[in-house]
């Protein structure tokens, strides 16, 4: 906290965001002076900011569906990660190209996203095509 209290004497407002498991039990503990820092842990919001890019290494683990048609073009990753948010996962995605990407989910959640696409994608407009990869 030490680093933190030059700014607190100029009563600046401190957010302080880290890993659950990177923190000291010592700043864990911290009560923050007049409320002017705030501690977020990573762990709840990491989802909203941060994905996988590409083929994952650990795939053993993993299945993946293939996304494919005209308005995937459109779409980007801001209408793709509308998935991964709702359903609360971790987005892992690999564009092919333009009109193909793959979206990668641990097996216990597969079928909640293939779910998901079906009602909110697939029956919503008949120019986006899904397959179910199961390597």
């Amino acid at each position: 906290m030490t680093s933190v209290r030059p700014v607190l004497h100029r009563n600046w407002k401190v957010e302080i965001w880290f890993w659950n498991q990177g923190i000291s039990k010592g700043l864990k503990n911290a009560i923050s002076v007049s409320n002017m820092v705030k501690f977020c842990l990573l762990e709840n919001y990491y989802k909203l900011f941060s994905c996988g890019d590409g083929i994952p290494s650990f795939k053993s683990n993993l299945l993946s569906l293939s996304l494919h048609g005209e308005d995937i073009y459109k779409w980007k990753n801001q209408e793709l990660f509308a998935c991964f948010k709702a359903l609360d996962l971790f987005g892992w995605l690999k564009w092919e190209d333009n009109f193909t990407v793959h979206l990668y989910f641990r097996k216990g959640t597969l079928d909640r996203a293939i779910n998901w696409i079906n009602k909110n994608w697939i029956g919503a407009d008949s120019k986006v095509e899904m397959w179910v990869n199961n390597q």
